[in-house]
């Protein structure tokens, strides 16, 4: 049964600093039309799979994970390169870890940790999952991988070492990581002016993103100019050819290591 025009549509969106550009403005134009949800990537992911959402960023292995998904055409959230909010934070070399606590708000960051491992060293050390809170992860643990927001507030010394892992998948593969994909639970039509609000709401976010910063900065405890940066330059909202080889690539090394049963092919919503 497909998502009828008329119906008010549950959309989901998580609530980082990345998704701003495209929150921000959707807030300010939605009328009636969506009843939004911010949540965590994994808690988010957790709802559309029980049907408590109907559209929704989620991690972007979660696609892979559920054939009744469609995905929403031309918007994503990715990286190319250095990223700043994916990060292992180590005591030891990332080659010695032993044990590993990861951030229970996370699933793509955390397979991807894992296609990092086993593609660089053969091997995987012990997850644990933890609240974010990297002292905590660290009492315990050889390194703590630390997504979203909290990972401005890591404070680095010499006694750790870090690793943006945007930039390590870059390093193996030269492809953009997707972190976020928009999806519909199933491939019904939906109304096509739901969908040209929130890419029009992501255009006009990005057109105005020192008034996004000027709101959401202070709150994500950095400078105006490092929000700026981070919204302008180190991630990208498009869906274009280059995401979507990066996205097929990190499915084939998920299918290559057991971590889902086939490499999908991408199926897009029709309205």
């Amino acid at each position: 049964m497909g998502i009828k025009a008329g119906k008010k549509i549950r959309f989901g969106c998580h609530n980082f600093l990345n998704s701003q550009p495209i929150l921000i403005p959707l807030l300010e134009r939605n009328g009636n039309e969506l009843e939004i949800i911010q949540d965590s990537p994994a808690d988010l992911a957790l709802m559309l799979r029980r049907g408590e959402l109907d559209l929704s960023f989620v991690p972007s292995i979660e696609y892979a994970r559920n054939p009744e998904y469609s995905l929403v055409n031309n918007i994503s959230i990715s990286s190319l390169g250095t990223v700043d909010t994916v990060l292992l934070i180590c005591k030891t070399k990332m080659r010695d870890i032993e044990s590993v606590a990861v951030d229970n708000r996370s699933l793509s960051s955390i397979l991807l940790l894992k296609i990092l491992f086993l593609e660089k060293y053969n091997r995987l050390p012990l997850f644990s999952y933890f609240e974010p809170d990297p002292e905590k992860m660290l009492l315990s643990n050889d390194a703590a991988l630390i997504i979203g927001d909290k990972s401005f507030l890591v404070e680095k010394s010499k006694e750790t070492n870090a690793f943006d892992l945007s930039n390590e998948w870059f390093q193996i593969t030269g492809k953009p990581f997707v972190h976020a994909l928009l999806c519909v639970r199933d491939q019904g039509p939906i109304d096509g002016n739901i969908i040209k609000m929130i890419l029009s709401s992501r255009d006009a976010g990005l057109s105005s993103l020192e008034r996004i910063c000027d709101k959401t900065a202070q709150k994500a405890g950095i400078t105006k100019g490092k929000c700026m940066d981070y919204l302008k330059n180190k991630i990208k909202y498009t869906f274009g050819p280059a995401e979507k080889e990066g996205l097929q690539e990190f499915f084939s090394l998920a299918h290559k290591h057991g971590f889902i049963k086939k490499n999908p092919e991408l199926k897009f919503i029709s309205t």
